[in-house]
């Protein structure tokens, strides 16, 4: 199911449909699948071809997926840096959608340092910004 989502996102052999690559994805993630849950949660954090964007699903996707790649019972070491070079790559996504355009913006400084799941999980509660519509309570525009 995650390749079927990866083609439709492509669109590989199929007309791009970013609809059906986030059902896909989705149900591959409901079954543990690491590079979907990773996918998944970068669509969700850039909202390439309109997917809506929903930084919490995605932080918690990109956690997920952390977990399932710990927990990977497959033995091919290429598969396993497959899922962590997607994971990554979410990772990355995710972390600059969350920098503020103020540059005083405290927030700016946890998101900057984050560079892992492991970092991830130690970020404040995700919000919205009504000053600059970052995606945490910005501390400048309090």
């Amino acid at each position: 199911m995650c390749f079927l989502g990866s083609m439709y996102e492509k669109g590989h052999g199929v007309d791009r449909d970013m609809q059906k690559a986030t059902h896909y994805f989705k149900q591959a993630g409901k079954l543990g699948n690491a590079a979907a849950l990773s996918a998944l949660a970068r669509l969700q954090s850039s909202g390439d071809g309109g997917v809506n964007i929903n930084f919490r699903r995605a932080k918690r996707n990109l956690i997920k997926a952390q977990k399932s790649i710990e927990s990977c019972k497959d033995e091919r070491e290429e598969y396993k840096q497959y899922c962590q070079s997607q994971l990554e790559e979410s990772t990355n996504t995710f972390l600059l959608s969350h920098r503020c355009s103020n540059t005083e913006c405290v927030e700016n400084a946890h998101y900057a340092a984050a560079t892992s799941i492991a970092d991830l999980k130690s970020l404040p509660k995700l919000k919205h910004c009504a000053g600059c519509g970052a995606a945490f309570y910005c501390s400048v525009h309090v």
